[in-house]
């Protein structure tokens, strides 16, 4: 078919209409989204009328200058798009993910990324966090930057990582998995389930993690039970301590003139609050909870490695090691490079040939993330204790 001006004005590009206030006065809006095309009037018919006339315009004119001119699918998926982000905005979250399936199938990387923030939050979805990785991973393919950002934080957390486990559990492909480490640490309560998910791991499957660069606090606490922990000769180790802060806000509060009321219920209820210095037998009761954490901490650490609880002030006390440090305190087990640690699990797994997992775009990603941005990223998890 010869694709003239009869042929494109034949085709289905979408219209949009609103009625509201306009230079004029209140008047009907007609646009087309292929094209950005716009025509106004207080009648609705001669609106459109005047759109339409303005569209054989602009295509007589791009055909003549052999312009290419879109096709009419894109202004249909932009105006789909936009109904499911209207129909997730109002909670209807059936049709924004209905929408954003069919989309996902044409190859839209924000509807996937979407997709894997609705199953990342459970909304109009079972929670479902391998789910929302896989989504997660599908929109970084095409170097979406939401999709990469909650990618980055889902690691930088620990979210979905025990997932990972799982599957590497009971894949038969895999006899070995090496977990390459660079975090400063993070909150205390997800250390502690990835640390007892490779445990689990390590009864099935030899585990090797490696410091590329930073091991310490919750991410040693994480990697306390591979089969072996191999330090780069660069890497720093340990920090193995709990912290709680908070600020005193009084003073500025009350140099802008805002005050606090409160009602509670509970002797500590207050324990941490930002308005006023913390009381006495606040300050105690908190430090209960830490020095707890911090016995959980050691006694987990002297168990995982074979030492002395009793000794834990020349392992712990949250000193910073170097790699050859660590090894000589029995924080970490060798001191070498990555291919080393290769070796080692290759060896554990008993594979003489092993075929490594490529480092895809979002592991690039990932570690210029973590390497760069550490700091923007631990922000968004500033709540509960940390195992710095």
């Amino acid at each position: 078919m010869k694709k003239d001006l009869d042929y494109y004005l034949g085709l289905p590009y979408p219209i949009e209409s609103y009625f509201g206030e306009h230079e004029v006065g209140d008047a009907y809006l007609v646009q087309y989204i292929d094209f950005d095309i716009k025509a106004s009037s207080e009648d609705y018919d001669e609106a459109l009328l005047l759109a339409k006339e303005y569209l054989k315009e602009h295509i007589k004119k791009q055909l003549e200058l052999n312009n290419p001119l879109p096709n009419p699918k894109e202004g249909i998926r932009f105006m789909e798009h936009r109904m499911a982000l209207e129909a997730y905005k109002n909670k209807d979250f059936k049709k924004a993910h209905d929408i954003w399936i069919e989309e996902s199938k044409s190859k839209n990387d924000q509807a996937m990324a979407n997709l894997g923030l609705m199953y990342l939050k459970g909304e109009g979805v079972e929670k479902d966090y391998s789910k929302a990785k896989e989504w997660f991973e599908k929109a970084s393919i095409y170097d979406n930057d939401s999709a990469n950002f909650n990618l980055a934080l889902m690691y930088q957390t620990k979210i979905g990582v025990e997932e990972d486990i799982e599957k590497a559990k009971l894949d038969k492909n895999i006899k070995g998995i090496m977990l390459v480490v660079n975090s400063p640490g993070g909150a205390v309560a997800p250390s502690v389930e990835l640390a007892y998910a490779i445990k689990e791991l390590k009864d099935i499957k030899p585990v090797v993690v490696y410091a590329s660069g930073v091991i310490a606090s919750g991410s040693y606490y994480a990697s306390i039970w591979a089969n072996k922990i191999i330090a780069n000769p660069g890497s720093m180790v340990g920090s193995i301590g709990v912290i709680m802060q908070g600020v005193n806000a009084e003073e500025l509060m009350q140099k802008i003139g805002v005050s606090t009321q409160t009602v509670k219920a509970g002797k500590f209820k207050e324990s941490g609050t930002p308005t006023r210095k913390w009381l006495d037998y606040e300050e105690k009761q908190l430090q209960s909870v830490i020095d707890d954490t911090y016995t959980m901490f050691i006694t987990d650490v002297a168990g995982a490695r074979n030492l002395d609880v009793k000794n834990h002030t020349l392992f712990a006390d949250a000193k910073i090691f170097t790699a050859k440090q660590a090894k000589e305190v029995g924080l970490v087990d060798e001191v070498a490079t990555i291919s080393f640690a290769q070796d080692s699990l290759a060896t554990l797994a008993k594979v003489e040939t092993p075929v490594w997992k490529k480092q895809d775009k979002f592991d690039k990603f990932m570690n210029k993330l973590v390497s760069e941005t550490i700091s923007n990223v631990s922000m968004n998890f500033v709540g509960g204790l940390k195992a710095y």
